[in-house]
């Protein structure tokens, strides 16, 4: 008993050893002596302890870390693997690395196995008494973009409802995430054919953002973005160009003209200009998204996530239908 106490004291001094590494950023070192920590747990504590689970998943988030993505994913699904064994399908102990794994897929790109994945520790966490609500929302969220990104909108739109009642039970009204989520859940309204929802979603977003950030925020813009997303759709298309501009102002005001996002508000109104007939205004508004996104692209490569992610999923045809100004 003394001895199996010593060695787990041991154990953890040296995963603290660990994580101070990870910290200083000198991954090589955190790298070998998490090694030791898993054979080290192995030989003392056997295969069948939890703390050797977590030694695979940590010593596979490290080796993600210094990029050997398929040597990391191997050590992570073994964690998964053993876990399901040794603690049962619903154990706590079991999302870390089922997280991790799903993160792994989806940078690869295998976004169907990602979801599966992320559903199994999303379940978990739902029958888990105590269960971390924050943790709980980003992955109803994250599991919400891979069903949206596979097309499966019926599923992501119930997610996002879901991780909606969460955030707005525990939470402050004007909390980021309920705007996000209510953005995002405009749009998917609006892919299953629902606008009216759409558009009180979208609606509702932006009145909460106003009373956070006032009305020269980039935020405000997205959410101005969104709506006006949502009235193009309904066909509403004065309103729509009123929003876009709106939004488009305020972008250029808060980030200036060259920023990528002033570029996908001018995408955005040379769709609407298309769609409306007016061709040259649709020229002169593509052009000018074409010269910033070429500058950007030459300069630095600009991420595409947080907000503007949404601007994206209203403007994915927007290139594409501007073009055709070009078509004979």
């Amino acid at each position: 008993m003394r001895r199996s106490k010593r060695r787990r004291r041991l154990l953890a001094r040296l995963r603290r050893k660990v994580d101070a590494l990870q910290d200083e950023e000198r991954y090589p070192e955190a790298m070998s002596q998490a090694r030791r920590v898993l054979t080290m747990t192995r030989r003392y504590l056997g295969s069948s302890d939890p703390a050797y689970i977590s030694s695979l998943n940590n010593l596979g988030m490290l080796t993600a870390w210094v990029g050997d993505g398929r040597a990391a994913e191997r050590l992570l699904r073994r964690a998964v693997e053993r876990g399901r064994e040794v603690l049962g399908e619903h154990h706590a102990d079991r999302v870390p690395p089922l997280k991790n794994v799903a993160q792994l897929s989806r940078e690869a790109g295998r976004l169907a196995e990602a979801a599966a994945f992320l559903q199994q520790a999303v379940a978990i966490q739902r029958m888990t008494s105590r269960v971390d609500r924050a943790n709980l929302l980003d992955d109803l969220t994250g599991l919400a973009e891979l069903h949206e990104n596979t097309g499966r909108y019926q599923t992501a739109a119930r997610l996002y409802d879901e991780a909606l009642s969460i955030v707005r039970a525990t939470s402050s009204p004007r909390h980021p995430d309920t705007i996000a989520i209510l953005n995002n859940l405009a749009v998917l309204r609006l892919e299953l054919g629902r606008p009216g929802e759409a558009e009180q979603l979208a609606q509702e977003a932006l009145d909460i953002q106003r009373a956070e950030s006032g009305e020269e925020h980039p935020d405000f813009a997205t959410c101005l973005h969104t709506l006006a997303g949502v009235r193009f759709e309904m066909g509403d298309l004065v309103s729509a160009e009123a929003l876009y501009q709106r939004a488009l102002d305020i972008t250029r005001k808060a980030l200036g003209d060259e920023h990528a996002e002033s570029a996908a508000g001018l995408n955005a109104l040379a769709t609407l200009y298309v769609t409306g007939g007016q061709r040259s205004r649709a020229e002169s508004a593509y052009q000018e998204a074409l010269r910033i996104q070429r500058k950007a692209t030459q300069s630095t490569r600009v991420p595409n996530d947080g907000p503007a992610a949404v601007r994206d999923r209203l403007d994915r045809g927007a290139v594409m239908s501007a073009e055709r100004l070009h078509d004979p």
